[in-house]
């Protein structure tokens, strides 16, 4: 994901790490986005890579599961 760095985002920014699984270009800057544009490119085999370790990262912070389980916990009362 290629994401502007000062722009309002939706709370799913906090699911994007920098080199891992995104870059930010400087916001307002159309030669930022390209340089970050051209720089996924030349290194797509880098991101191509990365995949497989993205997907799991995701499964494991984001899954339906696990966020039920978050919400019933909150809602949980132990005494």
């Amino acid at each position: 994901m290629i994401i502007s760095k000062n722009e309002n985002h939706a709370p799913e920014i906090e699911a994007a790490e920098a080199d891992f699984n995104c870059e930010f270009f400087k916001t307002d800057s159309l030669d930022s986005l390209c340089d970050t544009l051209i720089r996924f490119y030349h290194n797509r085999n880098c991101w191509l890579s990365k995949r497989e370790a993205i997907v799991n990262d995701c499964k494991g912070k984001y899954s339906i599961d696990l966020m039920a389980k978050n919400i019933i916990n909150a809602f949980t009362f132990t005494k």
